[in-house]
């Protein structure tokens, strides 16, 4: 007796583990054409009129492990995550936005915005079971947060983009400095509404 429930509890311990490693079809944005994420939103300004907007990605078309948005934007899932291409971005931009697998506290990189007001931008792995809930319904999520800073590394903005393996961009929030109060407040807000994946 002693034997089997021995044996019951290495298969309970195997099984919790692989449940939380990711599976090599996991992917933090699932690419496929068709896909198609339909969003929700609203932004301010002056941190005082609101206004709501509503925006869609969807995957149109394909070339090998690209996959393409009407607006000219490509996404890549890659060994590290999510990789972004926006060749009609001015200046034209690629990197990795996601990262996945991940840890929390994971640095995923730091540039420069350019330009003239230069800020220093940090990509980093804030979370990694952020539970969130949108219209769309509730999930856990990656957190991904950008921080920007001035020369002199005071924190201009944050923006935080949440994703969920499997599914794809869940939530963003963009806040920007007040130069009155000083204090980071809420610009952006954008939530999933909908999604449909093959």
């Amino acid at each position: 007796m002693k034997k089997y429930l021995f044996l019951a509890f290495c298969l309970a311990i195997v099984s919790c583990k692989n449940s939380m490693e990711p599976n090599s079809t996991d992917a933090i944005m699932p690419l496929a054409v068709g896909n198609e994420w339909d969003y929700a939103g609203f932004f301010w300004i002056n941190h005082t009129d609101q206004h709501q907007f509503y925006d869609t990605t969807k995957i149109v078309s394909s070339m090998g492990a690209d996959f393409a948005t009407p607006d000219g934007t490509y996404y890549e899932n890659r060994s590290d995550g999510l990789w972004i291409v926006k060749d009609s971005a001015s200046p034209a931009y690629t990197g990795l936005i996601a990262k996945y697998p991940a840890k929390s506290g994971d640095f995923i990189r730091r540039d420069t915005t350019g330009g003239n007001d230069t800020l220093i931008r940090d990509h980093i792995v804030d979370s990694v079971n952020s539970v969130v809930t949108v219209p769309s319904g509730t999930y856990t999520c990656f957190k991904y947060s950008t921080n920007y800073y001035d020369l002199k590394h005071i924190l201009q903005s944050q923006d935080n983009e949440y994703y969920a393996v499997n599914v794809g961009e869940i939530k963003e929030e963009l806040f920007i400095l007040d130069s009155v109060s000083h204090q980071l407040k809420l610009f952006l807000s954008r939530q999933l509404t909908k999604v449909i994946l093959h």
